[in-house]
């Protein structure tokens, strides 16, 4: 696969999960990570029903594409063991993607968790007691 061609399956997998449509997921992975992938989503879309984002900027190389990306959510259920808060908050992150024969077989994904829980208000932001 060309390096478009694997920022290509990178970007699929971003809007199957901004779609909801975690069946894609078995089409664009291997078997194990879909299945892990459908959980973690899955979860995510309980607390935040309208879950959606997508990359913003990519690096493919060799095997593998590096992904920064944006979601944004609104926190209508149970997070982390926050209670709903009805905010809308941003999810940034990176991911690293490796492609093999089509699919991706391995992804490390890094949320800037801090800010996630800063927005919901769990996490004082620096300076405020």
């Amino acid at each position: 696969m060309s390096a478009q061609e694997k920022k290509a399956l990178s970007n699929r997998i971003a809007q199957a999960i901004s779609e909801g449509d975690l069946d894609a997921l078995d089409d664009l992975m291997a078997p194990e990570l879909a299945d892990e992938f459908k959980r973690d989503v899955a979860e995510m879309r309980r607390a935040f029903p309208d879950y959606a984002g997508t990359n913003v900027e990519q690096i493919a190389e060799g095997e593998e594409v590096a992904n920064r990306f944006v979601f944004l959510g609104t926190h209508l259920g149970e997070f982390e063991g926050i209670s709903p808060t009805g905010k809308r908050v941003e999810f940034i992150g990176h991911s690293i993607d490796r492609v093999v024969e089509g699919k991706i077989v391995e992804s490390w994904v890094e949320v800037d968790m801090l800010g996630v829980m800063q927005q919901l208000g769990a996490v004082p932001e620096p300076g405020q007691s």
